[in-house]
């Protein structure tokens, strides 16, 4: 399995099974260092959806009780196992992510934290559980990501913002 994907860089690549493996790796160590339960600790994104190519950044959610308040201690067990803030500001989420090495360019992983199941965890469990579910949507998912990577000019913000309709039709029915 290779994980990574470089600063501003749009790339699909094919689904590979060990991603699973490699959320459930990811899982025990945070729940470990964080104490918090497992259950609150989710795979999301096209790595978390059957056959889905997808960028090769894993996906993940914490769920916090009371967020967006964050003790340090959190702060700190995320650092020591590699989960570095990032600069994104976002109300319902404070994101994290783990990169390559410490010229911090390549990221591997994404850890977001938000209020445990308040709307944005349940949106995203109820994407990636009904892509899961429907061949069709899968499809039609695959198609949309590969017409938006076909763009040589796509920066990850438009792939990104280009996804959004989908998604809301998707947790919407």
């Amino acid at each position: 399995m290779k994980l990574g994907l470089a600063n501003h860089k749009v790339d699909v690549v094919k689904h590979d099974p060990t991603w699973r493996q490699e959320f459930a790796r990811c899982r025990s160590e945070l729940a470990l260092v964080t104490e918090i339960v497992p259950t609150r600790i989710e795979h999301i994104g096209s790595t978390a959806i059957l056959d889905m190519p997808a960028k090769p950044i894993l996906d993940m959610v914490l769920g916090i009780e009371h967020f967006p308040h964050i003790s340090p201690k959190l702060i700190d067990a995320l650092k020591n196992v590699g989960f570095l803030r990032l600069k994104v500001e976002k109300p319902e989420e404070i994101v994290f992510a783990k990169f390559t090495d410490d010229s911090y360019q390549v990221k591997t992983h994404y850890l977001h934290l938000t209020q445990y199941r308040g709307q944005l965890w349940r949106d995203w469990i109820q994407f990636r559980d009904r892509l899961n579910e429907s061949a069709e949507l899968r499809s039609e998912y695959l198609a949309l990501k590969h017409s938006l990577v076909e763009h040589t000019e796509i920066t990850i913000e438009k792939y990104t913002d280009a996804k959004v309709e989908f998604v809301k039709k998707v947790i919407s029915t």
